[in-house]
Protein backbone atom coordinates (compact mmCIF):
# COMPACT_ATOMS: atom_id res chain seq x y z
CA UNK A 1 0.00 0.00 0.00
CA UNK A 2 1.68 3.31 -1.20
CA UNK A 3 0.77 6.41 0.90
CA UNK A 4 1.47 10.02 0.20
CA UNK A 5 2.99 12.20 2.81
CA UNK A 6 3.23 15.74 3.26
CA UNK A 7 1.37 16.42 0.26
CA UNK A 8 -1.81 18.71 0.43
CA UNK A 9 -4.67 19.43 -1.49
CA UNK A 10 -4.36 22.85 -3.24
CA UNK A 11 -7.12 24.81 -4.33
CA UNK A 12 -6.38 26.70 -7.01
CA UNK A 13 -8.35 30.39 -7.18
CA UNK A 14 -8.68 32.54 -10.75
CA UNK A 15 -7.93 36.47 -10.80
CA UNK A 16 -10.66 38.44 -11.38
CA UNK A 17 -9.28 39.92 -14.01
CA UNK A 18 -7.06 38.21 -16.95
CA UNK A 19 -4.89 40.51 -18.82
CA UNK A 20 -7.11 40.89 -22.17
CA UNK A 21 -10.26 39.46 -20.40
CA UNK A 22 -13.67 41.53 -21.04
CA UNK A 23 -13.72 44.48 -19.02
CA UNK A 24 -16.64 43.78 -16.43
CA UNK A 25 -18.06 46.99 -15.24
CA UNK A 26 -19.17 45.87 -11.45
CA UNK A 27 -15.37 44.68 -11.23
CA UNK A 28 -13.68 47.44 -12.91
CA UNK A 29 -14.95 50.62 -12.06
CA UNK A 30 -13.79 50.58 -8.43
CA UNK A 31 -10.05 51.29 -9.19
CA UNK A 32 -7.92 53.70 -11.86
CA UNK A 33 -7.96 52.32 -15.02
CA UNK A 34 -4.84 52.48 -17.68
CA UNK A 35 -5.52 54.01 -21.40
CA UNK A 36 -6.13 50.66 -22.69
CA UNK A 37 -8.42 49.34 -20.09
CA UNK A 38 -10.63 52.37 -20.54
CA UNK A 39 -10.50 52.45 -23.90
CA UNK A 40 -11.63 48.60 -24.12
CA UNK A 41 -14.40 49.69 -21.28
CA UNK A 42 -15.85 52.72 -23.52
CA UNK A 43 -15.36 50.06 -26.65
CA UNK A 44 -13.20 53.38 -28.47
CA UNK A 45 -9.42 53.07 -29.70
CA UNK A 46 -6.44 54.04 -27.93
CA UNK A 47 -5.63 57.28 -29.97
CA UNK A 48 -9.32 58.06 -29.18
CA UNK A 49 -8.29 58.22 -25.46
CA UNK A 50 -4.98 59.81 -26.54
CA UNK A 51 -6.27 62.60 -28.41
CA UNK A 52 -9.42 63.16 -25.94
CA UNK A 53 -6.18 63.13 -22.71
CA UNK A 54 -4.45 65.39 -25.10
CA UNK A 55 -7.20 68.28 -25.32
CA UNK A 56 -8.18 67.92 -21.60
CA UNK A 57 -11.68 66.38 -22.53
CA UNK A 58 -11.19 63.54 -20.07
CA UNK A 59 -9.89 63.53 -16.39
CA UNK A 60 -6.98 61.54 -15.78
CA UNK A 61 -4.48 61.42 -12.52
CA UNK A 62 -0.89 60.74 -12.63
CA UNK A 63 0.29 57.64 -10.81
CA UNK A 64 3.96 58.53 -10.67
CA UNK A 65 4.79 58.94 -14.20
CA UNK A 66 1.60 56.79 -15.47
CA UNK A 67 -1.61 57.86 -16.40
CA UNK A 68 -4.53 56.52 -15.09
CA UNK A 69 -8.15 57.34 -15.45
CA UNK A 70 -11.40 56.74 -13.16
CA UNK A 71 -14.04 55.51 -14.98
CA UNK A 72 -16.50 57.36 -13.47
CA UNK A 73 -15.05 60.38 -13.74
CA UNK A 74 -14.40 60.04 -17.44
CA UNK A 75 -17.83 59.14 -18.31
CA UNK A 76 -19.13 61.99 -16.54
CA UNK A 77 -17.11 64.29 -18.43
CA UNK A 78 -18.15 62.29 -21.94
CA UNK A 79 -21.98 62.65 -20.99
CA UNK A 80 -21.14 66.69 -19.90
CA UNK A 81 -19.30 67.22 -22.98
CA UNK A 82 -22.12 65.66 -25.12
CA UNK A 83 -24.97 67.47 -23.42
CA UNK A 84 -23.21 70.70 -24.02
CA UNK A 85 -23.47 70.15 -28.01
CA UNK A 86 -27.67 70.05 -27.45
Amino acid sequence: MSRTRGVKAVTVIPPTRRPNAPVEAGVILSRPLTPREIADYLQVSLSTIARLYRSGAIPSIRVGTQVRFLPHRVVAALENRSSRGK
